[in-house]
Parts: C-alpha cells; structure tokens; sequence
C-alpha cells in the first residue's frame, strides 16, 4: 500500500519516523513536518483543515485532531516544503495516502506551515480560548472552554505577558493591555482559572501555571480582559506618515483592497498610527503594489473605530481584487525645524496639509512670518509655493496656492514661523517603553505627576496623541506604575478626548489637589509595542 511504500522509504531512516510533530506543547501538538527521501520538512497550509489533521493524529497514535491550525502557528519551519494542497477525507491510515501534489512541488513559503493539535498524549495543556464583549474577536473578556463548558479568568496575577499569550494563540497580533475587574463586563457561569502566570512565549493559555478553578477567593468583577492590536505600517510613500496600507496578521504583512476606500477609512489608519487626519485615500496602488496576500476588501468605518479590523469589513483574505487595487492613505502632518521649540522655526508639511501653522501645532497666535531660511535651509521638496490665507483657514490646504510641488523656489526661501506659546512638556514613567507608564508634566522646571481623580479614556487619549503613541487601550489609576515623587501638578482634568494636548483640558489649577502619590494616574497606548518589520 501508498502506507507501507511511505514508511519503506523513509519510517525507517537515521532521520526517525516518516512524520512528526513540532514546537509544540509535547508529540501531540506542534507544526506537522513528514520525512521524504531522508529530508525533513514541512506541509503547505494550503487546503489543510481537521480532515487533515485527523489523519496525522491517527498516524502518530495521539487520538483524533482539536484543531488545524495555519499560519505557522507554531512557528516557521527551515528548510523545504515536502507537501502541499493535501487534501484527505479523513480516513486515511497516514498523510500519505492522501491526495496531495507531487513530493517539494507548491507555492507556499514557510509562514503558511500547517500544525495539528490532537486530544491524545502532551495536548492536556491546550485550552480553547475566546475573548468577549469587546470591539471585535481581538478583544473582549477572556473566556476558556474546559470539559464542554466556557468560563472566565479570574484576574489575580493577570498583566500583559498573560495577555501576550492570548493574543498570540487567538493570531491576533500584540497584546496592549490585560484589563482586569471585569472591564468588559461580568461574565456568568464558572469561573475556570485563577492565578494564571505566563512567561510570554507559550504557545496556548494552557501552558502556563495556573492555579485551576478558582476558589472562593474570585467573583466575576474580577474576570480578565484583553486587547490585542494587529500593527499596521504605511510603505511606499514619504514618511511613515503617507503609503500604502499594511497590516500583519496570522504571521504575514498584507494589503487592503481599495473597494469603497475613502476618506472616513483612511482617517482611522492615520488616528491609528497617531499621524492626525488624513487628507486623500488613493487607491489602485498609487504607492506600488505590494506583496503576500491581500488580507481586507470592502471596509467601511463610521468614524469611531480606534483601529481598521473594528470597522466592517468582507472577512479576513475575502476579496475580488489584485494588487492593482492595493489602498494607500496619505495623513496630515506639520511641524517646525530648528527653532529654540517646538513653537518655531522652518515650516514643514508632508505634502498632506495641516491646519494653520500655530492654530494646528495649539501654539497660541503668530508672534512673527519669516523668510530667507531664518531658521536654516530644508531640503527635499518644496511643496507649497505662493500660499495667500485670510487667517481665519482652519487649515494650510484652505489658503489659496500654487498647487502642491508648484513653485518656483529654492530651500534659500523656506518660511518660518514664531508662535507665541507652548503647551507643558508630557513623558510617561514606568513602563515598558515611552507609550505607556506614570503621567508626568514639566512644570516650572520640575517634573510632576497628575492625580487619577476623574481621569478615564478621554484623558489618557489626550496623552497618547500628544505623545504621538496612537490611541489610548488603558488609563489605570492607584499608581497603577509605581507611586511618583515630587509634586502632584494637575488634579480632576476633564478632557473631552479630542483636545492635542494635556494643557488644553479643565483642571484644578496647577498644584491644586487633595491626593497622594498612591493615586498617581497612567497610561497604556496602542504605540507601546511595535512588531518586528519583516
């Protein structure tokens, strides 16, 4: 038989048994790889599903398949791809009595590697995880299915490395926040785990320690949550501010298609990336066509999304474009070069418009226009030329001008500007990088922490698109980052959510507040983790 010849030629080889699987938990769980002709490799995701991967835990003794995952998601494997298109009915006594294209024939490449996760031996640490009630499937309270019946986490021990490992086993990309106290609501039923504690680089929930069920000492105010964010790039264009849009999931970087792109989708990847508002949404790959796959068609936001998965879309790699239909967005950025601060010097645009230069940049009123390079030569393009405004233009793209990249200067002309104010400098202390940590302000010379009285969202979104951290996923209270030392600054700030900086929203008065540093207030952006550019 197709078993046999399989096995006689390469079952019985120095190289071990004809299949294996690998990276996983333990034999029973892993990336599928099949020895041929004495060469280990792995199989193509094309076509794969449980019929597959009932056969390989037939095959290996490991009882029937849980799940068929794709994606490489136990990791990328080296080296060649011995199948592809396998296709089984599930009945099969080994992979190789499948149908199946010729042994190294595919189009594949290793981040699409099948796995198997099979109910035998080394899968009793896998748990089915769902998360609940949040702004779509990366989100949500966490939920875990144990002996037919979903239950919630308890959130003793629960932060972002617990977090980090739900997002990775739902292929939802980088954790940027483990809510706890139930932040997206209750859950009812049993709660099934407490006490969870993970490295971050499990594979599934159920390899970390655990205290099992929790006891007496959990309710479901405590359930856990999590965020997870699928990054996204623009490439191609002039900045990191203007391209074609990217997004990375199940492992790969991939386009959007441009059916019904326009502007309302276009402002939510550029509040997104934190590079303003976008002023043009071109399409039919204005910035080159891309490569892999072409993972969203069809999105359509209303406006209110904090990133581009919660709008609605056709479902993940549905579409009925090509490359030629790649989307692009181009976002509004202004700034002023080599002044004494951040509220003068040379004015730059990247070819997006922006407000008026200190009504945009919240500089208070225009000290003084200046020419002649005051502030020293740019360089690169000139892209506005002959600009006449009222004054009143809420942006540089309403005044009247040549067109953009019409001129007939050189970098010798550049305008300047001197704006008569500026807004208190903001860092953030204590995280894990500068988009997340302890609210600090300058102040008279001297860094201050903010009280978490009233502070929420809208606060904590104020801080994050000041600091040029996309939006704000968590605004923690209690010294949620370590008590501050020093003076506490600013007390019961009331940010609308859309003001550009901390400055701008009602509070108390500078040093007027009745708090301790045990209530300094936090942030967490979406701009804390960055994935690894491939």
């Amino acid at each position: 038989s197709l078993c046999i010849s399989f096995y006689t030629l390469s079952f019985f080889t120095q190289s071990g048994p004809a299949l294996r699987l690998v990276n996983g938990p333990g034999r029973c769980a892993g990336r599928v790889e099949v020895s041929y002709q004495g060469t280990w490799g792995s199989v193509c995701g094309d076509g794969w599903g449980l019929n597959e991967a009932h056969v390989v835990c037939r095959q290996l003794g490991c009882g029937a398949a849980v799940s068929a995952p794709l994606g490489a998601h136990f990791g990328p494997g080296f080296g060649r791809i011995v199948l592809d298109n396998v296709r089984c009915s599930g009945d099969e006594g080994c992979l190789a009595q499948c149908a199946h294209n010729s042994w190294f024939i595919h189009k594949c490449g290793h981040e699409e590697d099948a796995g198997a996760i099979c109910s035998g031996e080394g899968s009793l640490s896998w748990l089915e995880v769902r998360l609940l009630n949040g702004t779509g499937r990366c989100s949500g309270r966490v939920e875990v299915l144990v002996q037919g019946t979903w239950g919630t986490v308890c959130d003793n021990l629960w932060d972002l490395a617990e977090a980090t490992v739900v997002c990775h086993q739902l292929q939802c990309g980088q954790a940027v926040a483990a809510p706890t106290g139930a932040h997206f609501g209750a859950g009812s039923g049993q709660i099934l785990l407490d006490d969870v504690q993970c490295v971050g680089s499990e594979s599934n929930l159920g390899q970390c320690v655990h205290g099992g069920q929790a006891g007496l000492n959990c309710g479901h105010l405590e359930d856990a949550g999590v965020i997870c964010w699928a990054p996204m790039r623009l490439v191609g264009g002039f900045g990191r501010c203007a391209g074609r849009v990217e997004l990375f999931y199940q492992g790969v970087w991939g386009t959007v298609c441009d059916d019904l792109w326009d502007l309302p989708q276009a402002n939510i990847v550029c509040r997104q990336l934190g590079c303003g508002w976008a002023i043009s949404a071109p399409g039919e790959a204005h910035f080159g066509e891309g490569a892999g796959k072409i993972l969203l068609d069809n999105v359509h936001c209303r406006g209110d999304e904090r990133h581009l998965e919660e709008c609605a879309h056709g479902g993940w790699f549905s579409h009925n474009c090509g490359r030629g239909e790649d989307a692009g967005v181009i976002c509004s950025e202004l700034r002023l070069v080599g002044g004494s601060g951040r509220c003068s010097g040379r004015v730059e645009v990247y070819h997006q418009g922006a407000e008026v230069v200190c009504r945009q940049l919240r500089c208070g009123q225009a000290v003084s226009a200046l020419g002649k390079a005051h502030f020293g030569p740019g360089s690169g393009d000139i892209f506005l030329d002959n600009l006449q405004c009222a004054g009143v233009e809420r942006a540089l793209g309403q005044c009247a001008h040549s067109g953009w990249s019409e001129h007939n200067c050189g970098h010798h002309e550049d305008a300047g500007v001197i704006c008569s104010g500026d807004w208190p400098e903001l860092r953030l202390v204590g995280g894990s990088g500068r988009c997340s940590g302890r609210v600090e302000v300058l102040h008279q010379g001297a860094w201050g922490t903010v009280c978490d009285d009233l502070w929420d969202l809208n606060e904590a979104e104020v801080v994050c698109r000041q600091l040029g951290c996309g939006w704000a996923v968590f605004g923690p209270g209690m010294a949620y980052f370590g008590p501050g030392s020093g003076d506490i600054f600013l007390d019961n700030l009331q940010c609308s959510g859309v003001e550009h900086y901390l400055g701008q929203c009602a509070h108390s008065g500078w040093s007027e507040h009745n708090c301790g540093h045990h209530e300094d207030a936090g942030v967490i952006c979406s701009g804390t983790f960055s994935p690894l550019r491939q």
